[in-house]
């Protein structure tokens, strides 16, 4: 059918409507790219099979689709032996608990029901609950994995706490002291540059050795990573770096 005719028919927002009515994504996309059949046994083939899921909606009611993500570039990704972000793997788990959520839905008819086409796609789908719940206790959300997701990235985070506090201590040591009170503009331990640093009155920063990381807008402030914290500070880096691989 040609483009000229399709635009007669209005076809575009025909597909724009079923698309609309979407319950995923993946499906919104293959709505949207429908069109005219020109074989009689797929047009009647595609009939049945609209025929057979609105048979199976009345029998058991709406199915379970929510939590369908596109996947399909993660998969491609991991393939080639890329590291998932912890969102990407978010996204899998819901997938696989909607394919879990599918089969549930249709029961024994998924492996029974000869005659109805959308049971028999469902009966193709394979959950894999083992991953799902991996992937579960493994990321806490968008942006964090959690300690569980493995014994190495529950000591390197352990190590990082303790050097953590290890430095502050250390730090609160030097902002407490009398001899050295005078010299700091306000008694907090703070972070410049991923560094635990102290703030310095301007015309003292001399007398705290260290490294320089940052000043105030009014420059009457230095921050200053004491040299007693810079090897801990670099450790912690080399923590993060490992977390991160």
């Amino acid at each position: 059918m040609d483009e000229r005719t399709l635009k007669v028919l209005e076809f575009d927002k025909i597909v724009r409507k079923v698309g609309s009515l979407a319950a995923s994504a993946l499906g919104k996309e293959l709505a949207e790219s429908l069109l005219p059949e020109r074989s009689f046994v797929k047009v009647q083939n595609s009939l049945k099979e609209t025929s057979d899921g609105e048979s199976l909606i009345i029998r058991k009611g709406n199915p379970p689709l929510g939590g369908i993500h596109d996947i399909k570039d993660s998969l491609r990704r991991v393939g080639l032996g890329a590291v998932l972000s912890p969102g990407e793997l978010l996204r899998i788990s819901d997938t696989l608990k909607a394919v879990r959520n599918l089969k549930n839905y249709a029961g024994d008819e998924a492996c029974e029901d000869g005659n109805n086409i959308v049971t028999e796609l469902i009966g193709l789908l394979v959950p894999n609950r083992k991953i799902e719940d991996k992937i579960n206790m493994a990321v806490i959300d968008e942006e964090e994995i959690s300690d569980n997701a493995s014994a190495t990235l529950a000591n390197i985070r352990k190590q990082m706490r303790q050097l953590k506090n290890s430095i502050r201590e250390r730090l609160n040591d030097i902002i407490r002291s009398p001899r050295y009170q005078k010299f700091i503009q306000e008694p907090i331990v703070t972070m410049r540059q991923d560094r635990y640093v102290i703030p310095v009155k301007q015309e003292y920063k001399n007398e705290i050795p260290g490294l320089v990381h940052d000043s105030s807008s009014s420059g009457a402030t230095i921050f200053i990573e004491p040299m007693s914290v810079v090897e801990a500070n670099n450790d912690i880096k080399q923590l993060i770096i490992k977390e991160h691989s």
